[in-house]
């Protein structure tokens, strides 16, 4: 019989918000079997989506190898388009009706994403570590970050924790 995971355990695994995770799945990106409203994601599906053998006990993300970072660098990006193409414009748009520990919830979730992925990929950035892909993807998500910081700012989330402007000026030089 298939291991099966819950989508909390594979967030956790991951160390992504559950909300990642059900949006991977309601996307496609990741397979799943849905029992009544009930997700569960089979071993075989996370190996396949993170490309790494998930050993019972051990964080993919944590076993990862060093020489893997091009590989983190492109799941973060994605990640973060994820958060805000999708996620923002959703709980935007339903900001007024969700209940306070729903807001305060997922700006935790935010917080976590914006302050630990974004700070990374900045820092990745300026270090030179990113192929030229990857850069150009960076900016895009940095463009799109932009563009929807009237947004961030009318839910009070966090704001990126560097200049945007600078940082897509610096792209643009590469």
């Amino acid at each position: 019989m298939a291991e099966l995971y819950t989508p909390e355990e594979v967030a956790r695994r991951l160390r992504v918000s559950k909300k990642a995770v059900y949006s991977w799945l309601q996307r496609n990106k990741l397979a799943g079997i849905k029992v009544g409203n009930l997700w569960r994601i089979p071993r075989e599906a996370l190996e396949e989506f993170t490309k790494l053998p998930w050993d019972e006990g051990h964080a993919t993300r944590a076993a990862a190898p060093s020489s893997d970072a091009g590989e983190w660098i492109d799941e973060d990006l994605e990640r973060l388009l994820i958060l805000i193409l999708d996620e923002l414009a959703d709980n935007a748009a339903r900001w007024d009706s969700m209940e306070e520990h729903e807001r305060v919830s997922w700006s935790l979730d935010w917080d976590h994403e914006i302050l630990d992925y974004l700070g990374r990929l900045e820092r990745r950035s300026v270090a030179g570590q990113m192929t030229p892909s990857q850069s150009r993807r960076y900016g895009r998500l940095l463009v799109l970050l932009e563009e929807r910081l009237p947004v961030i700012e009318r839910l009070g989330l966090t704001p990126p924790q560097f200049d945007v402007e600078a940082a897509m000026a610096r792209l643009r030089g590469c």
